[in-house]
């Protein structure tokens, strides 16, 4: 089923935004930095087991003034619950304080390797500020450069972290996940890097959220739920695996929940799916102690995610695309569904993760392996997407799920128009063989041939595993070919991918967003073997329109000078077959096509 415009999600949020009934319940009485001294006492409320809120006591030890500009902190020693030996942990971001029976701000950061249970406070005015001010959505977006969309074409695109640090110190949000394999936590920590992120374990309880369910007003269960003190879990994906960030509720308002104390991910105006969670137990460590703790009830959003915490809202809805990943192994064949949050600064990441999880649960990764895999994106306004490529080797887990995170990357996040995904589909199929092969040389019987002559070679290709084969193949420079040193180039069907777009470098600055999906799709893939006569013609491209073989005269007239709206056009005569193995490597050999009339 199609998911609702976010546009809708978010008017709807901003409904319940206004139409929040805080006024139910009287204000929080709180207490300002500025009266806040060194020897104050106080306590905290969090979850160290289930989900009811238990005490802890709070000593102050000052207040840290500028921790970031124009904003303090408090720095605090605390006791009792047992953090005397485990320390501040992972997921008691978010831990109302109260001095003097008052909301002084909530446990927000810490330091790691610590002997003593010693924290900081982010003021509760900071955050009900931060919340106060108008949200707004990225708006920028990153130059659509050849070089990036050529990367995406060749699969190696640049995907980094998806947060950068926020000011000021910060506890490491407890990421939960729920029982990755080893290939999907190294792409875990590749994006969510460890001075952001610390891993904890989950599992999922809450089932993924239906994304066709109607928007209901909060009733009295919710309001019970989430209370001040109570564990909160913010989610990115959900259903067949959960992944999200694990905090504590630091204050709630009628319908309005404050939590974290600090950002999950900075990213400002969202809609994210807000859970209850019932904590397992705390996880001691001597490096950094941490909640684990499993996701329970959907009971409405985070609608912002700022450098002082997050804010939700009781009965919102998320912005959320479902995800089916069908994986066949040895004759098996599983299905896994998802739902993801609809965000292009995490979307692209959590799909990758969740996609290499699927291939290991079933396939158990082999180290030696080959992927065949099928993506296909369902868009807004009824684009589509649709990719197939193939890897192979050590590594192949993590380059198809870097290829599936740049593709959705480059299109929700580009300067033509950002495209919001309805679902996603990936069919990979897994064979515990490495099928990579080497292109190791090529043999011509002939290097100068007239033009409509048949050019035969032989090319060896060596397999990772296994004796070399040879295969034959043939190719014919056009009729209309001018004499001149040509290049023949022996290479795979994603390198020959990628000197098509070289060839008619316009199709490397797309002017509409189709033009882009276009160029994505490509035509072959890495087990094709392709055999180029480039050079054979020459032609001009303008305005998006391609005109080959252009005639010497044609092509002088049509050259202006200084008309930024033509540019050249290389055209090759291109043949290739289909191969076994997942090729590498590239040869050239020039080829001189004679004059016709030096033809005998």
């Amino acid at each position: 089923m199609p998911v609702k415009s976010p546009s809708l999600v978010v008017a709807a949020v901003l409904f319940w935004a206004v139409a929040s009934t805080a006024a139910e319940a009287p204000a929080t009485a709180t207490i300002s930095v500025d009266e806040i001294e060194a020897g104050m006492t106080g306590y905290g409320l969090t979850v160290i087991e289930g989900s009811e809120p238990q005490r802890f006591e709070v000593e102050v030890l000052g207040v840290i003034p500028n921790i970031s500009p124009d904003r303090d902190a408090i720095l605090f020693r605390a006791s009792g619950l047992g953090l005397e030996h485990s320390g501040i942990f992972g997921g008691m971001s978010g831990s109302p304080v109260y001095i003097d029976g008052r909301l002084a701000g909530a446990v927000s950061f810490g330091w790691g390797w610590q002997k003593d249970p010693v924290a900081g406070l982010t003021p509760i005015a900071d955050m009900r500020k931060g919340a106060a001010m108008r949200g707004r959505a990225a708006s920028g977006a990153p130059l659509l450069t050849s070089d990036r969309l050529l990367a995406v074409v060749d699969g190696r695109p640049a995907i980094g972290p998806v947060a950068a640090a926020a000011g000021g110190p910060a506890a490491p949000v407890t990421l939960s996940a729920s029982g990755l394999s080893p290939a999907a936590r190294r792409l875990l920590g590749e994006f969510f890097p460890s001075e952001r992120f610390a891993l904890s374990q989950t599992a999922p309880a809450g089932g993924a959220e239906d994304p066709d369910s109607p928007l209901e007003a909060p009733g009295q269960n919710e309001r019970e739920t989430l209370v001040p003190g109570s564990s909160i879990y913010a989610a990115l994906a959900t259903g067949d695996a959960f992944l999200g960030a694990v905090g504590t509720v630091t204050d709630v308002q009628g319908d309005q929940v404050y939590g974290f104390g600090h950002p999950f991910l900075n990213l400002d105006s969202v809609a994210m799916p807000m859970y209850s969670a019932e904590v397992l137990t705390v996880f001691a460590s001597t490096s950094r102690s941490f909640k684990i703790a499993v996701p329970k009830r959907r009971v409405g959003a985070v609608t912002r995610d700022f450098t002082t915490g997050i804010y939700g809202i009781l009965g919102a809805r998320a912005d959320m695309f479902p995800v089916e990943i069908k994986v066949k192994s040895d004759g098996s064949e599983t299905i896994y569904r998802f739902e993801i949050f609809r965000h292009f600064a995490i979307s692209p990441q959590v799909l990758a993760v969740l996609a290499a999880e699927s291939l290991t649960v079933l396939a158990g990764t082999p180290i030696e392996a080959t992927i065949d895999y099928r993506l296909e994106v369902s868009y807004e306004g009824g684009r589509q997407l649709t990719v197939s490529r193939v890897e192979a080797g050590s590594v192949a887990l993590q380059d198809m799920a870097r290829d599936l995170a740049g593709l959705l990357n480059i299109t929700m996040y580009n300067p033509l128009e950002k495209l919001l995904p309805e679902s996603v589909s990936i069919e990979a199929s897994v064979e515990g063989v490495n099928r990579n092969a080497r292109i190791e040389s090529v043999r011509l019987r002939e290097t100068e041939v007239y033009p409509g002559d048949t050019v035969a070679l032989e090319v060896r290709v060596k397999p990772v595993l296994g004796d070399a084969e040879t295969f034959t193949l043939q190719i014919e420079p056009p009729e209309t070919a001018a004499p001149r040193t040509v290049s023949l180039i022996v290479c795979d069907g994603r390198t020959s991918n990628r000197l098509d777009l070289l060839e008619a470098k316009s199709r490397l600055d797309p002017e509409t967003i189709n033009d882009l999906l276009d160029v994505l799709q490509g035509e072959r893939d890495a087990r094709q073997l392709v055999i180029r006569l480039s050079g054979t013609g020459y032609g001009l491209s303008m305005g998006g329109a391609e005109f080959p073989n252009l005639p010497p005269s044609a092509l002088a007239v049509l050259a202006a000078p200084g008309d930024t709206s033509l540019g050249p056009l290389v055209s090759s005569v291109v043949t290739a077959i289909d191969t076994p193995y997942v090729l590498t490597g590239r040869k050239v050999v020039p080829v001189m096509i004679k004059p016709p009339s030096e033809e005998k």
